[in-house]
């Protein structure tokens, strides 16, 4: 199964735009354990709270500012590997490092990703009209959530 082709087949058919993004979102929360601190779990919140629309579309948007920084410092680490990560970067490297089996250069890309998928995922919530997060990160998305979530639409 192509889970983007089967995603993006969705969505150019109209798919309710709430249940993609419910399944992104869900997919992002899928990937927590490997990102600590609040700019993730936050992001998480208000894209949730939008779902429920309880938060407005340019909160989402303001998210990007906070997402693309965390993101572009991975960058940063990773073409310089910089021996003085954070602790919360120390943290997230090993995690991955642990649960995947890879090695700090791999756990670090892996995070890096991860990073950029999120932010990706917060601008889609916030401009769907722009498209779906890119394939490169469609290692983020989940087989079973998508099954789970469109069990009758695919």
């Amino acid at each position: 199964m192509d889970i983007y082709e089967e995603l993006e087949e969705l969505y150019k058919n109209g798919a309710s735009i709430d249940k993609i993004y419910e399944y992104l979102i869900e997919c992002v929360e899928a990937q927590l354990r490997f990102r600590s601190g609040w700019v993730v779990k936050d992001a998480v919140g208000v894209m949730r709270r939008y779902l429920d629309g309880a938060a407005t579309r340019s909160e989402v948007a303001n998210l990007d500012w906070y997402l693309e920084a965390k993101a572009f410092e991975l960058d940063h680490f990773i073409e310089y590997i910089a021996q003085d990560l954070s602790n919360e970067t120390v943290q997230d490297l090993k995690a991955v490092q642990e649960c995947l089996n890879i090695d700090r250069k791999q756990a670090l890309n892996y995070l890096r990703d991860l990073a950029f998928f999120i932010d990706e995922v917060a601008c889609f919530v916030a401009y769907a009209e722009n498209g779906l997060p890119r394939r490169c990160y469609s290692q983020f998305m989940d087989v079973e959530l998508f099954r789970r979530s469109f069990a009758k639409d695919a």
